[in-house]
């Protein structure tokens, strides 16, 4: 069994779900529970994101139900940010979202798309835009 499939098994029996899985019926919280997504990546909201979360804030971004499925198809940054992972994804509209992982679980955590506390277009390094196929205005 590859690494991949190693850590898929070892977050089963840890508590941790396979994607797919639906958040908690009557939840805001899109992914309330930590998921082993399919790119062998766990995955688990903040709810500090959601609207009515716990600890939410005014001058926090507000995570798309859909975050679950954009993780999926992120790509990691070519950014070293020391000790956190970020990724990177672009939704059917062209936005581009942000994810950040520490110890292992990574979290939504900002779109150039989100109407409040919009994630600025100079955060996003230049080899990820190109990557994401964003044309020449986003550089």
């Amino acid at each position: 069994m590859g690494q991949t499939g190693i850590a898929a098994s070892a977050g089963v029996a840890g508590g941790i779900s396979k994607a797919g899985a639906k958040g908690i019926k009557g939840s805001a919280v899109p992914v309330p529970n930590p998921v082993t997504a399919n790119n062998g990546l766990v995955y688990k909201s903040n709810p500090k994101h959601t609207l009515g979360g716990d600890g939410n804030r005014r001058n926090a971004g507000i995570e798309p139900k859909d975050s679950l499925k954009l993780f999926e198809n992120s790509i990691p940054s070519s950014k070293n940010y020391g000790n956190k992972e970020v990724r990177f994804a672009k939704d059917e509209k062209g936005n581009v979202h942000r994810f950040e992982g520490t110890n292992g679980e990574y979290h939504w955590n900002g779109s150039t798309g989100d109407v409040k506390n919009p994630l600025n277009k100079n955060d996003i390094p230049n080899e990820v835009k190109k990557q994401l196929g964003l044309s020449g205005k986003w550089r």
